[in-house]
């Protein structure tokens, strides 16, 4: 993955790190391939069923261990992962993967229900490219992983309904 400076569009969750252009290692008929480590198995289910609606490829690890095992064995081209996990806390997988040369250029969104802002510091110092907070609005998460990979056009029966959201979390923010 080739990292470049790149003006992101101001969102509800604006850039947190290093910008980077959309991954575009998985092509041809091949999903991007996301990986989602949490040790919640309906907030993995979720995320499968939403991004799988947009071509994208996620498989689940429910512990710590297992999902630095599955992103060295298996290269995702994005990691979505909790901090709060059993047998591998999600501050000690995210350095593992960023000291390991096979996922270092992974990009890794951290997507916690804790809201520390000393913690969020932290985390993206330790190399997280995104620290998002439960619950999530699905079009800020779908943003957010655009910045790093490319997300096939939304279906069309989603697409009112995700730029409604998108315009009421603007409105918000502002």
């Amino acid at each position: 993955m080739t990292t470049a400076t790149a003006t992101k569009a101001k969102s509800t969750y604006p850039s947190t790190s290093k910008s980077v252009q959309p991954s575009t290692k998985a092509s041809g008929n091949q999903a991007p391939r996301i990986l989602c480590i949490d040790d919640d198995p309906d907030v993995s289910r979720s995320i499968q069923l939403r991004l799988g609606r947009y071509g994208l490829d996620v498989n689940p690890a429910y512990f710590g261990t297992q999902g630095f095992w599955e992103a060295t064995t298996n290269h995702p081209d994005l990691i979505i992962m909790d901090l709060a996990m059993p047998n591998g806390n999600g501050e000690f997988v995210l350095s593992s993967i960023r000291a390991n040369t096979c996922t270092e250029q992974i990009p890794v969104i951290v997507l916690t229900g804790m809201r520390d802002p000393k913690l969020r510091k932290q985390i993206l110092t330790a190399g997280a490219d995104e620290f998002l907070t439960k619950p999530v609005e699905f079009c800020d998460l779908l943003e957010v992983i655009s910045r790093y990979i490319k997300v096939p056009e939304i279906p069309p029966d989603e697409r009112s309904t995700f730029e409604k959201r998108r315009r009421r979390m603007r409105r918000r923010a502002q």
